[in-house]
């Protein structure tokens, strides 16, 4: 038993039937595009060869997306106080149809993202940048969440680690005593 598409499968491909028997195999429709399915599954006996036609059968819409990060967890090291540092997530729709990212949201008040709303075809990926800049010293962690469209996992989450570390101004180049060395102490 041959079916003649790689979106038509059946569940036997051979079997032997015994005399005033009858032996049954299911033929299953799994398309992976829209547009026309046609084929047919061929039956190759002892006795003669035959073939089950699939007449013209449209597939419309409704092919799942299914969203998939590859990353679990994004550790930021240590960052100075007031500088920022850039990672990079991405996002992959593993399945048939389109996926729609409605929103890509943090816990996080000091990390923003690249991009927020997108679309993704079947097979597609997007990276977007995270970046964070910690507003004072010590270890932060969060979740970057994603939003989408796809019905079996309407989020999906990645931790972000790391710590904000504050480095003093070296007094023998803060001229002025300010603390930070900025344009004023350059210019001393």
């Amino acid at each position: 038993i041959r079916p003649s598409s790689d979106q038509v499968t059946v569940d036997r491909t051979a079997f032997t039937v015994s005399p005033n028997a009858s032996e049954q195999f299911t033929i299953t429709l799994s398309p992976t595009r829209e547009g026309t399915l046609t084929g047919s599954v061929e039956v190759v006996t002892n006795e003669k060869n035959w073939s089950l036609p699939i007449s013209s059968i449209l597939i419309e819409g409704g092919l799942p997306p299914a969203i998939a990060l590859p990353t679990e967890q994004v550790d930021y090291g240590t960052i100075e106080v007031g500088r920022s540092l850039s990672r990079t997530i991405e996002i992959r729709n593993e399945g048939l149809g389109p996926l729609t990212v409605t929103d890509v949201q943090s816990d996080l008040t000091s990390l923003t993202v690249s991009d927020q709303a997108f679309t993704l075809g079947p097979g597609e990926s997007r990276t977007i940048t995270v970046t964070v800049q910690p507003s004072g010293e010590g270890a932060f962690t969060g979740t970057v969440t994603v939003l989408s469209d796809d019905p079996d996992k309407a989020s999906v989450a990645v931790d972000i680690t790391g710590a904000g570390q504050a480095i003093p101004a070296d007094t023998r180049t803060d001229f002025d005593g300010s603390g930070s060395v900025d344009f004023v102490d350059f210019l001393g």
